[in-house]
């Protein structure tokens, strides 16, 4: 492996100015026409290590899929310079172009205050929120300053993704923030890398580390990181808190850290989204200003880049969809069009061929003057004969016309003679070209050279071309020149190896041209062209021994049956558990080393095996199966798709590509291709029709679950759908379940209660049927079938996160909220992306005062799932409760929009919040007609919710008559209704109280009050009227005892500061009684 130095330039044009070294990896900070760039790559002590390699091309992989935002360091693309692989990514340097993480500012200056270190852990956060929505169970597992650069604004930048779920060895990361979990070696999620970043925040405030067990990068010898790590278990294991979070560390950011730092992980933050609303809440308390990240335009040059990167890495499949959106957005982006071309030439085939000349010919007929188009029309055409030779040299001699800087264009002339002259084969016995072809194969590859030096890292193909013509040339000596320069680039090329072998015995160096044999044969014992050379090479150095002349292959005969036996020897030793690891370069070795991996559920290394074994036999049928059910193992659909096309024209008659086909066009959504497929497969299959109905019925029921349930055309769409796979398959459960859904849509309710109850009966798995058959008992208000069936859920599958959703849903009507509590806890807890539970959960929050949470837990619900309307109910009613009206009406508005008719629990929820909304505005006739609206669903409809929202609706309505309307019996009617529901509700005793005042009833009122104290001693709008009674019947100094109490718990009650005002004019402290009064208007 080649290590540059400062000055450098690698592959043409990134000139390096900075060589950063680790343990294993290099980092080379260059200059280039992007700006100021970072090349990563590992050192000589790694360079062959397959399992390195391999993680290194995962890094760049997840690197790459995480995309562009502000506060991560995106990896621009993945190179290639001879075999040496780069991760290119943004460099982060400041003003004297010094690499600068937060490590870098912490020694520079201690510590950071309290509001710049709130701020640089809300960066970090928000960065990993979005690389969690990007790929939900990424754990970064080596979050630490040195980590997070800082750039030239100040802004955190998170990098460095190399261990990103290194499960294989959870041990993995930088020991100091470790959480006990990663030091035990067991599986971790999100909230390890909370636990790090607790440790990084007490880091900022106090300059110090969290765990001082080793200093980072001191983990010097296996000795020091056992000692670390035993260390740090110990820590761990005693629950030890940096010193209880340093005293220099403010309360609120102390606690904040301290649940970060929890040791059971279960204490932490559930996940990134409540870690960062609970920092916010802590900002705004102290007026910190948390910006929102500013929008991160991606040039199309970067989006080029990532899609060449993604091809170079072998998935393809992502390269394609992004090379097509950029030419989407770009359509005439030539760089863009380029590399569709370049990617077109990966297929093989007659119709591949046709597919890349349609394109090319379209492009030149848009621009019949780019260069480049003329190139590729000239590589295109494969010189077969004269008349295609002749052609292929016309298009590129005028690609040269029209751009004679362009080096790719010299390069491709030069292949061109080469392989219709021959030049690309290897055997010694090849006839060269003619003379003056020669000189101008030669005088292409150095011009090409000459205008780019990199040439030979884009083009392999070129550097055998260029060695062959200098050896045909008689210059050995230069030849081997030549190709030892390419051995530099390429040291495991066969090819090259080859060449010099050859070479070497033209110069009669027998004994170094064995040796590159030698290493031929380990890379690839089954090459012919290295049965050729080492042919020559056994009758140039022993003739004697094999007694061969010119005609005589009895010593190759003789070679080739040793070559068996060898290859018979390596299938015993494969039977008896022979490592396969250490197996060669050809198709059987690539498939045992697929399946060895695959055993081992490492699919990436895998799929990469199965891809270069279809690279030399891409008409293998058995290979082409082998590298698609891999990919299907891990979703790539589309280029499964592909694959199984072309497997199923090579080999129709096997029906299990047919069934593998249908699956995943019906797990890629292309319901109506497989349904179609399956009539048409039908035919040709007919002792397989059950397989084929069963794959139809799942197209149809899958297709039916696809339909947007917001519309009637998908309403409509989706029901046909159902009774569709039902004809199929009329014991289908979850086409039942399918249909009920769509019935609760369309509103009817007996026959979705028919379709769950049947659901029931047909499922082998019911727990989802039960919870949906729940649901809607309880909508309907049958809260004792609602809470059987929740049950029922529950048992069935006790991890159900949904049953417990609903189970938590009736405690709530029936005002058990402590048991709602845990069992919406319990739902998030099994299913972290069960949006109804949140929603539940951010109801209680809202009904016991939490604010802060109800908000959270409803947006975490909405960016969850953006069309779950009841979470904008509940959201309008946290609005309401934060004074934001305008907020509240137009959740409330959505809630609408989504659901234009809501089912009756939802319909008496929404005029609760609406009624709250017109008194807060003024508009009383209107809040009093929603009222009464949703007392007729309760009356009418869903008697269970004579509980929650009966009491909410009349103690609103009682609050307009007493209030507004100066009704007072009236409202005292409300009151009395809603008491006999839960006499507990000191809120409402008050309120009772306040209206028997009115009614003259001041005996009632004080009795009322008095059991809204014995509920809750503390209850101050309670004691403010019980004080003002007592300033009525002249008893002032227990009035004085209860008003003054009352302002102390709230001094923002009417009733208080009135109460206080009339008792204060009595005692004749006017000016005192005048400043209560004002407060109380």
């Amino acid at each position: 492996m080649i290590e540059y130095q400062v000055g450098d330039i690698i592959l043409g044009e990134y000139h390096v100015f900075q060589v950063l070294k680790g343990g294993q990896g290099i980092v080379y900070l260059c200059k280039v026409g992007l700006g100021t760039v970072a090349l990563k790559t590992f050192n000589n002590t790694v360079a062959w290590d397959t399992n390195r390699r391999n993680m290194f091309r995962k890094e760049a992989l997840v690197w790459l899929r995480l995309g562009f935002h502000p506060y991560i360091v995106p990896a621009l693309g993945f190179l290639m310079v001879g075999e040496q692989p780069y991760i290119l990514s943004e460099a982060i340097v400041d003003s004297d172009q010094r690499s600068f993480s937060l490590d870098t500012l912490l020694q520079e200056r201690g510590q950071l205050n309290n509001n710049e270190a709130v701020v640089a852990c809300w960066q970090i956060i928000t960065a990993m929120i979005f690389v969690t929505r990007q790929m939900p169970d990424l754990v970064h597992c080596d979050l630490k300053p040195s980590n997070i650069l800082v750039d030239s604004s100040g802004t955190m930048r998170i990098s460095d993704f190399g261990l990103v779920q290194a499960l294989s060895n959870p041990q993995a990361g930088s020991i100091p923030y470790m959480s006990p979990e990663q030091v035990r070696g067991t599986p971790l999620d999100a909230r390890s890398d909370i636990f790090a970043l607790g440790a990084i925040t007490y880091e900022l405030l106090t300059g110090r580390l969290a765990f001082p067990v080793v200093r980072p990068g001191q983990e010097s010898s296996p000795q020091v990181i056992s000692q670390a790590l035993a260390d740090l278990a110990k820590l761990h294991s005693t629950g030890y808190i940096p010193a209880d979070i340093d005293w220099r560390v403010p309360s609120d950011l102390r606690a904040w850290i301290k649940r970060c730092l929890a040791s059971n992980p279960e204490d932490r933050y559930r996940g990134w989204d409540e870690a960062q609303a609970a920092l916010a809440y802590l900002a705004r308390t102290r007026s910190i200003v948390l910006a929102q990240p500013p929008a991160y335009e991606v040039p199309p040059q970067l989006l080029l880049l990532k899609a060449f990167s993604f091809f170079t890495l072998g998935y393809g499949s992502d390269a394609w969809e992004l090379c097509n959106a950029l030419l989407d957005a770009h359509p005439h982006y030539k760089e863009g069009q380029y590399l569709k071309i370049v990617m077109l030439f990966e297929a093989d085939g007659e119709e591949a061929q046709q597919v890349r000349n349609t394109y090319i010919d379209q492009l030149l007929a848009t621009d019949p003057h780019d260069a480049r188009f003329w190139m590729f029309k000239a590589m295109v055409t494969v010189p077969e004969d004269d008349s295609s030779y002749a052609y292929a040299l016309e298009c590129i001699n005028r690609a040269l016309t029209l751009d004679s800087q362009l080096a790719d264009a010299w390069a491709g002339r030069a292949i061109i003679m080469a392989s219709y002259h021959g030049t690309l084969n290897l055997a010694s016995d090849t006839p060269p070209p003619p003379d003056d072809m020669i000189e101008r194969i030669i005088n292409d590859i150095q011009c090409a050279v000459a205008l780019n030096q990199a040439i030979f890292d884009f083009n392999p193909v070129l550097m055998p071309i260029f060695i062959r013509c200098w050896r045909w040339r008689s210059s050995p000596d230069y030849a081997l020149q030549l190709v030892s320069e390419g051995l530099s680039r390429y040291p495991m090329s066969t090819g090259l190896l080859l060449q010099r072998a050859d070479i070497l015995l033209d110069l009669e160096r027998f004994e170094d041209a064995q040796e590159d044999l030698d290493r031929v044969f380990a890379l690839d014992e089954n090459s012919f062209q290295y049965a050729d050379i080492q042919r020559r090479a056994n009758q140039q150095r022993w003739p004697t021994r094999y007694g061969l002349s010119a005609d005589n292959s009895t010593g190759w005969i003789a070679w080739w049956e040793q070559a068996s036996q060898r290859e018979r020897e390596l299938d015993a030793r494969t039977s008896a558990g022979y490592d396969p690891l250490t197996f060669g370069r050809n198709v059987d070795d690539y498939v045992w080393r697929a399946k060895y991996y695959e055993s081992r559920k490492q699919l990436d290394q895998a799929i990469q095996e199965a891809h270069q074994a279809l690279m030399l036999d891409p008409w293998n049928t058995n290979l082409l199966w082998l590298k698609s059910t891999l990919l299907a193992t891990i979703d790539y659909n589309e280029e499964v798709i592909t694959l199984l096309e072309r497997a199923r024209t090579l080999e129709r008659s096997d029906f299990n590509i047919h069934r593998l086909y249908l699956i995943i066009l019906i797990k890629h959504t292309r319901f109506a291709e497989a349904i179609t497929e399956c009539l048409s497969l039908s035919q040709e299959f007919p002792d397989n029709q059950a397989h084929l109905t069963r794959i139809q019925h799942l197209a149809y029921q899958q297709r039916g679950f696809s339909h947007n349930f917001g519309s009637q055309t998908g309403l409509d769409e989706a029901l046909r759908d159902a009774n569709s796979a039902l004809r199929l398959d009329p014991r289908a459960g979850l086409a039942y379940e399918l249909r009920g859904m769509v019935h609760i849509e369309l509103g009817r309710y007996e026959a979705a209660l028919e379709d769950f109850t049947q659901a029931i009966a047909y499922n082998e798995a019911p727990s989802n049927a039960y919870a949906y058959r729940s649901n809607l008992h309880l909508s309907l208000g049958d809260l004792q079938n609602a809470v059987a069936d929740a049950e029922l859920a529950i048992e069935a599958n006790p991890e159900s996160g949904y049953a417990y959703s609903i189970r938590a849903d009736c405690a709530m009507l029936e005002r058990r909220i402590v048991v709602a509590q845990a069992d919406y806890d319990r739902a998030v807890q099994l299913e972290s992306d069960l949006v109804p539970a949140y929603v539940g959960r951010a109801s209680i929050a809202l009904m016991q005062g939490n604010i802060e949470g109800a908000l959270a837990d409803c947006d975490t619900a909405i960016a969850q799932m953006t069309l779950f309307a009841p979470a904008y109910l509940v959201r309008a009613g946290v609005q309401i409760a934060l004074g934001r009206l305008e907020e509240a009406n137009a959740d409330l508005d959505t809630f609408m929009e989504l659901i234009p008719n809501p089912q009756p629990i939802f319909a008496v929820q929404l005029a609760y919040n609406r009624a709250v909304c017109y008194v807060q505005e003024q508009r009383y006739g209107e809040a009093l007609q929603q009222i009464n609206q949703g007392l007729q669903y309760i009356d009418r409809i869903i008697p269970i919710a004579q509980g929650t929202y009966s009491i909410l609706l009349l103690s609103q309505r009682a609050l307009l008559y007493g209030g507004v309307y100066q009704r007072p019996h009236e409202a005292l009617r409300d009151t009395e209704r809603a008491l006999s529901i839960d006499s507990q509700i000191p809120d409402v005793l008050v309120l009772h109280a306040t209206l028997l005042m009115q009614c003259d009833d001041f005996d009632g009122a004080f009795q009322a009050v008095i059991q809204a104290l014995q509920i809750e001693p503390r209850h101050a709008p309670a004691l403010a009227l019980r004080g003002s009674i007592w300033t009525f019947v002249d008893e002032l100094d227990k009035a004085h005892e209860d008003l003054t109490l009352a302002l102390d718990l709230d001094d923002q009650i009417p009733q208080a500061h009135l109460g206080m005002g009339v008792l204060l004019t009595k005692r004749g402290e006017l000016q005192t009684a005048l400043i209560h009064l004002e407060q109380a208007a």
